[in-house]
């Protein structure tokens, strides 16, 4: 994680990618031994939260010999698809019918160095919170644009505060990279707002 600095005394920030939180939550995979029903699970979650549309969830793994099957559950009603995410155990292939193949191999491989904003609005928090309570920590998902610009914003962990989440949506639609030659998905990662 690289930790980005200029911001409030209140709170520490972090800017990671899905791809590194993904990578932070699985650990270690060991492909020879086979991919396992935790990372499975962990994997399928990605998956299905990048790649596949509308709102539900992913059922439990199954093991299936030499690859695990999640069946996403789509819509309100989780409603099963008949297409399962489909996780290869001994080399990484993640994939779903009319959908992206992903490869845990470059996942996990090193990244760019993450982009840096060259200007940054601070997080202004409500005024009316108590300095002297708890701090919790807000994650936002966003995409930085080909223009620099923030976009495609996802709260990821709520404070339990709408105000509190709404002042750090409100600073990162305000922050702008440097021109890029692609996307990139960010997620930050903003401690503070106390309560």
């Amino acid at each position: 994680m690289i930790a980005v600095g200029a911001y409030s005394a209140a709170g520490a920030h972090d800017t990671t990618t899905p791809e590194q939180e993904l990578v932070s939550e699985i650990g270690k995979a060991d492909l020879k031994a086979g991919i396992t029903f935790e990372q499975a699970n962990a994997i399928a979650q990605f998956y299905f939260q990048h790649y596949v549309s509308g709102c539900g969830g992913a059922d439990p793994a199954v093991d299936r010999g030499s690859r695990w099957e999640v069946t996403p559950r789509l819509g309100i009603a989780g409603i099963p698809s008949k297409t399962p995410i489909v996780i290869e155990k001994y080399t990484g292939t993640i994939s779903r019918k009319n959908g992206p193949t992903l490869s845990l191999a470059a996942i996990l491989a090193p990244k760019e160095v993450l982009p840096q904003p060259i200007h940054k609005v601070a997080v202004t928090w409500p005024k009316h919170l108590p300095s002297d309570g708890h701090s919790v920590t807000i994650q936002i998902e966003f995409v930085v644009s080909l223009s620099g610009a923030t976009s495609d914003f996802r709260l990821m962990h709520s404070s339990g505060r709408f105000e509190c989440d709404r002042a750090v949506r409100g600073a990162v639609e305000g922050w702008r990279y440097a021109p890029r030659k692609e996307p990139i998905t960010l997620v930050e990662s903003i401690e503070t707002c106390t309560y």
